[in-house]
């Protein structure tokens, strides 16, 4: 696995489009890799500063960036210690992460329709259940306020809630934790959800 951090060039048009649509965004991301978000883990994350927009991109292969005009990558790194299990069991990591907090609701029509937890108590239930299915002891969590997601569909914007979690982890199944920082947390995560930042 790898650890990839970008800075958007300011001055490129494409950075503007990117930034106000994530399925823009998204697109310019997938260029980078043969496969597609699945099969290549393509996780990512947004991290806006008073200066800059860094862009963190996480997947199994390096990204190969001759064909993004607007991204800089800074660093490209392997996240292969980490994640090795023997390392992991019983290590405690600061997270750092962005989720849509949803769950499937059934309306009777072909397909189901997913709702957004609206409390920031069922929201924190929702993480702590899933890190829990990922081998991990959430030792604190705090969650922050956020902006809505903007995606446009069919010259249609969309705005959907996500949440931001900070907070300690301590791993007790390695195996199932690898798994999760492979695969990320919850849905929405060609749009920038899911991507565990831990440190």
């Amino acid at each position: 696995m790898y650890l990839s951090k970008f800075e958007f060039i300011s001055e490129s048009h494409r950075t503007a489009v990117a930034l106000n649509n994530y399925q823009e965004l998204h697109k310019d991301i997938q260029s980078m890799y043969v496969g597609n978000r699945a099969e290549e883990n393509v996780l990512y994350r947004v991290v806006p500063t008073k200066t800059v927009v860094y862009l963190y991109v996480q997947s199994s292969a390096a990204p190969v960036t001759g064909s993004v005009h607007n991204l800089r990558l800074i660093f490209c790194k392997s996240l292969d210690a980490i994640l090795h299990e023997s390392n992991s069991t019983g290590r405690v990591f600061r997270f750092d992460t962005i989720c849509s907090a949803a769950y499937r609701t059934n309306t009777g029509k072909k397909n189901s329709v997913r709702r957004h937890y609206k409390t920031a108590y069922e929201r924190e239930n929702w993480l702590h259940a899933r890190l829990k299915a990922a081998g991990c002891e959430v030792l604190n969590c705090e969650e922050l306020v956020t902006e809505p997601m903007a995606i446009k569909r069919n010259g249609v914007t969309i705005n959907f809630p996500v949440t931001r979690f900070c907070g300690v982890i301590k791993v007790s199944d390695a195996h199932l934790f690898r798994k999760m920082i492979v695969s990320g947390i919850g849905p929405e995560k060609a749009y920038g959800c899911g991507m565990l930042m831990i440190a």
